[in-house]
């Protein structure tokens, strides 16, 4: 990451949950939850889990919301701003030794890991060097989770804003195709959004808005990635 990238998300750690707790977003981290709990990474015996850009800590979120527990001393959670990490530390302190300065990028200082994730934090980091990280750190048969930004999302105000573009910050999308090319055909690639139904009230005509975080076969805000390497 750039050292502007860096710079915003020191400069929003204290509010970025704030950012992001919109009905749109809570519905589609109930689909996240849902998918993690399934394919057990929150519940299976001996399994270590690497967070990549583990932020203010969102998967630790999603996991003890959903009921489940995971101890410490198997989830290690690597980001680059200090400031994320304090407020991920704040509201996860039994992680405390869990969470470390690193460069999603950067020479692991141990692994390997049955498990990797990234949530959401895949904007600004090359594709390919994103994807050799991984499939390092990954032991064999490992397991890999990843939200992957489409075009759609990387043109939204909300991923670049407070940048200076004077920096020239590149950001980086994914289709369907190209993700098969970087991590095997075998993968399941689905796309994350959100729809927002009408439903007729209790008492009254008027309707109302339930928004449901959805799967769909491909497209939307992120591609939903999971996968044996």
């Amino acid at each position: 990451m750039s050292g502007s990238g860096l710079r915003y998300y020191d400069n929003i750690a204290g509010w970025y949950d704030r950012m992001f707790s919109r009905a749109q977003d809570l519905a589609e981290n109930r689909v996240l939850a849902n998918l993690l709990r399934r394919l057990g990474y929150w519940s299976q015996p001996g399994a270590s889990i690497l967070d990549l850009g583990c932020g203010t800590g969102l998967f630790l979120d999603l996991m003890h919301r959903s009921g489940g527990r995971l101890r410490p001393d198997l989830y290690t959670g690597f980001d680059l701003s200090a400031s994320m990490l304090e407020v991920a530390i704040r509201k996860h302190p039994e992680y405390l030794h869990s969470f470390m300065q690193e460069d999603m990028l950067g020479p692991p200082p141990f692994g390997p890991f049955t498990h990797i994730l990234s949530l959401f934090a895949a904007y600004y980091v090359d594709r390919r060097l994103l994807a050799q990280r991984i499939k390092m750190l990954a032991s064999g048969g490992g397991t890999f989770f990843l939200t992957l930004p489409t075009r759609r999302t990387t043109g939204r105000s909300t991923v670049t804003w407070g940048l200076d573009k004077r920096n020239d910050v590149e950001t980086y999308w994914y289709t369907p195709q190209l993700v098969r090319a970087l991590y095997g055909r075998s993968v399941e690639v689905p796309g994350l959004s959100y729809v927002a139904k009408h439903l007729p009230r209790a008492i009254g005509t008027g309707l109302e808005f339930q928004t449901i975080g959805r799967l769909w076969p491909a497209g939307g805000d992120y591609l939903v990635v999971w996968g044996r390497l």
